[in-house]
């Protein structure tokens, strides 16, 4: 029998396609107009982006460094969740 192995970078790949894939059904699917998509693998680096250039107003993006930093302090006061 032989065996098959997906490098790291085939299964990347993959993801990055079926993501693109999955994004254009999306958008043919619903009234959205505008999507982008930032993925960065944190273990091994690679990324993947969709419209990275889309600007967008901040507001709703505030509250994700924030919630990060909450997150941080809980682990050494896991009182404060």
């Amino acid at each position: 029998m032989i065996e098959c192995r997906e490098t790291l970078n085939q299964r990347f790949n993959k993801f990055s396609n079926e993501l693109r894939e999955s994004l254009i059904e999306y958008v043919e699917k619903n009234s959205t107009t505008q999507i982008s998509v930032f993925y960065r693998d944190l273990n091994n680096g690679p990324t993947v982006s969709v419209n990275p250039k889309l600007e967008f107003m901040p507001a709703s993006l505030v509250k994700v460094p924030v919630m990060m930093a909450y997150f941080k302090h809980s682990e050494d006061h896991p009182e404060i969740l």
